[in-house]
């Protein structure tokens, strides 16, 4: 959480899963926004910490976000 400043210029993309670690992620999030992040996005996708199931959605999430960044 402290080192949200710091990165309070860069974009990021936080993507959780369904592995017990979506709180504080998303506390990150907010922090990152508190700290004047304008380039977050937050993505929870239902499955487990490796996507097991969820991989082609993780792949697309990831391009989608990139292909995003780089229409700016």
């Amino acid at each position: 959480m402290n080192l949200a400043p710091n990165i309070a210029t860069r974009p990021l993309l936080v993507i959780t899963s369904d592995d017990g670690l979506t709180a504080p992620n998303e506390a990150f999030v907010e922090a990152a926004k508190k700290s004047g992040n304008l380039k977050i996005e937050a993505v929870h996708v239902p499955t487990d910490h490796s996507c097991s199931d969820h991989r082609i959605a993780l792949q697309q999430t990831v391009l989608d976000e990139l292909i995003r960044l780089t229409h700016k």
